[in-house]
């Protein structure tokens, strides 16, 4: 994988050393954590294509 072949973002959540799957079951991982982590990032900002 090339650098300039893959134009895209990497949003970090912390799962509290949960995988993803868990975390979702327990409340960790949510739609309201990954909102907000979007809104802290400004990922808003860095993206020119919103739907």
């Amino acid at each position: 994988m090339k650098k300039e072949a893959l134009d895209c973002f990497l949003l970090v959540v912390n799962t509290k050393g949960t995988n993803v799957w868990c975390a979702a079951a327990e409340g960790v991982f949510t739609t309201d954590t990954v909102l907000s982590h979007l809104k802290v990032y400004n990922v808003g900002e860095l993206v020119n294509h919103k739907r």
